[in-house]
């Protein structure tokens, strides 16, 4: 594996790591304020937004800050003049030092463990595809039948197997288009529980939920490991769950009689062997029954006039902001060679060493750029010595007007040694001074 290659898989595991509590934190507090706005398929579709931010964030990373001036405290010159320092990377950029040892060890660990999640997936996909092979269709009688193709109707599916196996405790959805029941369920609950139980599993098969179990299971791989990544799976399982339980009780047209069928059908399935370690999407699939009677038969007021507004604008607010700091903050990883280190200067990013300036001196306004009115941008290539001085410096770029008072300025600051594996090294980094003429 390449060098840049292993950086930027730690790099990712780290930021990961960080991110994952606050998209879960964000998304429970999300989740609950459009509890009161809209359906139970809107706080599902949060639940989906939270894994898909949880995988796909700690690879992304903009360059924001920058735009905003920042940085040590300004210098005003005058009622018309500022100086502004800012370097040219995030404010709260991390910055951490691994040897290459460390992230091969790190990412043999993280290697194991996603492969290890995978093969749970592909273990699950192949159980519940046994399931199908080893069961048998059910032999409905004609009131049955006639009542089985009503709800598919009113549910909006069709073409769906009824099966049945001793395999399995609980109604469950297997595949694409089969719903699996317990070997001689059907004679051991009542005709509304086990219409009630139908109602769910087809619910699961309108939705596609078989195919969408398994693609978000291969979507958190990435970020299998941490815990915040199972909770934002099993909260997604319960927001799916509550979405199919809306979905039946708008078939069978009462909420109170499908909650009352949910209770019973608990009772008749043992707890214990509700889960399992398939792919298959079952009625009791997460145990969150309790919560989930308590949410059809508990409709709240939904928020109206100024209360709806504020909370979409919280909603709007706290999502947003969440999700630009998090891209544009990242933990960095650089490789640390002491070896190398001692041999040349290490590059280490500007945000960085403008945190470990111990002195320095403020650049001044030239008199006559002021009156000329030049103003811009200088940037500064330098280096740093092991004693925290300034020993090179090289101006890249900006107005001829404004170097020399840059360079003069920035020769004079001093820094906190940089160490290497408790080793003080040269680094080179990159300074940029602002020049700006309030008019």
């Amino acid at each position: 594996m390449e060098r840049s290659s292993l950086i930027w898989l730690v790099d990712y595991g780290m930021n990961s790591a960080w991110q994952l509590p606050l998209v879960f934190l964000v998304a429970w507090v999300v989740a609950r304020l459009v509890t009161r706005l809209y359906s139970a398929a809107a706080v599902h579709r949060t639940w989906v937004s939270a894994m898909v931010l949880a995988t796909v964030l700690p690879a992304v990373r903009l360059q924001m800050w920058p735009r905003f001036p920042w940085g040590r405290p300004a210098v005003v010159a005058d009622n018309h003049v500022q100086v502004t320092m800012m370097p040219g990377t995030a404010v709260a950029e991390g910055h951490l030092q691994l040897s290459f040892t460390m992230m091969a060890i790190l990412l043999t660990v993280y290697g194991a463990v996603i492969l290890y999640f995978a093969g749970r997936i592909v273990w699950g996909v192949w159980k519940t595809r046994s399931l199908c092979g080893r069961s048998s269709a059910v032999q409905l009688s004609e009131g049955l039948q006639l009542r089985w193709d009503a709800l598919c109707r009113r549910m909006g599916v069709t073409q769906v197997t009824l099966c049945e196996s001793s395999a399995v405790a609980g109604p469950a959805m297997v595949g694409l288009q089969t719903v699996l029941l317990p070997a001689g369920f059907i004679g051991k609950v009542q005709e509304g529980d086990l219409e009630a139980a139908l109602a769910h599993e087809l619910a699961h098969v309108r939705r596609r939920d078989y195919v969408k179990n398994v693609g978000f299971a291969v979507l958190m791989l990435p970020v299998a490991y941490h815990p915040c990544g199972w909770w934002i799976k099993k909260a997604l399982e319960e927001s799916r769950e509550t979405v199919c339980d809306a979905m039946a009780a708008e078939a069978l047209e009462s909420r109170r009689t499908y909650a009352g069928s949910l209770l019973r059908l608990a009772m008749v399935i043992p707890a214990g062997l509700r889960g399992g370690a398939t792919a298959a999407v079952g009625i009791f699939e997460g145990n969150t029954l309790e919560r989930r009677v308590r949410t059809m038969m508990e409709r709240g007021e939904r928020l109206r006039g100024a209360a709806r507004m504020a909370a979409i604008f919280a909603v709007m607010l706290l999502s947003g902001a969440a999700v630009v700091s998090m891209v544009g903050t990242h933990v960095t990883v650089q490789a640390a060679d002491t070896a190398a280190a001692k041999k040349q200067a290490l590059h280490v990013r500007s945000g960085v060493m403008a945190a470990r300036i111990v002195s320095q001196v403020q650049p001044k306004y030239p008199e006559a750029a002021k009156k000329a009115k030049i103003h811009g941008a200088v940037v500064l290539h330098v280096t740093i010595g092991k004693d925290g001085t300034v020993k090179n410096l090289k101006v890249v770029s900006g107005p001829k007007e404004l170097r020399r008072s840059a360079a003069d300025a920035v020769r004079q600051w001093t820094y906190k040694p940089y160490l290497v594996d408790g080793n003080a090294v040269e680094v080179d980094t990159t300074i940029t001074v602002i020049y700006t003429l309030n008019e």
